[in-house]
């Protein structure tokens, strides 16, 4: 059974694209076409582990590992700072507060990270959108790290006026 919705999901997929779907089943036979990353798509529904949304016409069905709702990546402030990692290493996600699935990226003690977001609604202490290095094996221009005190600091810029 669906709770229904009425609002817009983008795609987020660690590998890059997803899989609309004809049903709510993993089988290839139900794949109805492969979407990129940041489409939106309008949802109708969702349930554990899926949503429906309508594309083209038709309502199609996507899990709910790949997509994150608009209105959360619009709840991202643009900011424009550094931090450096303090923890052993801190996994980049491809979603805010998806700590359960797989990292695409890891950032290790000493890395220093260019922080181009900030969403304090999301966890206890909020999550960075940080810019990435998009490469073959890594897709993505930006991840997401939590913003936790224990995992990194912000590094104050000193901006040097020049002498006259």
């Amino acid at each position: 059974t669906f709770e229904e919705k009425d609002d817009t999901i983008v795609i987020m997929a660690a590998t890059g694209a997803a899989n609309l779907r004809k049903d709510t089943s993993y089988s290839s036979s139900t794949v109805f076409k492969s979407l990129n990353n940041n489409e939106e798509l309008h949802r109708t529904g969702v349930t554990d582990g899926w949503s429906r949304v309508e594309y083209e016409g038709g309502t199609y069905y996507i899990s709910n590992n790949v997509i994150i709702e608009l209105a959360v990546l619009e709840g991202f402030e643009a900011t424009t700072k550094t931090v450096e990692i303090t923890a052993t290493t801190i996994s980049v996600r491809f979603a805010p507060g998806r700590t359960s699935d797989d990292p695409i990226a890891y950032f290790k003690k000493g890395d220093k990270v260019e922080v181009i977001g900030f969403n304090a609604n999301i966890g206890s202490a909020g999550w960075y959108m940080v810019k990435l290095t998009k490469t073959d094996d890594q897709p993505h221009e930006f991840g997401f790290i939590s913003a936790h005190g224990d995992y990194s600091k912000i590094i104050e810029t000193i901006v040097e006026t020049p002498e006259e």
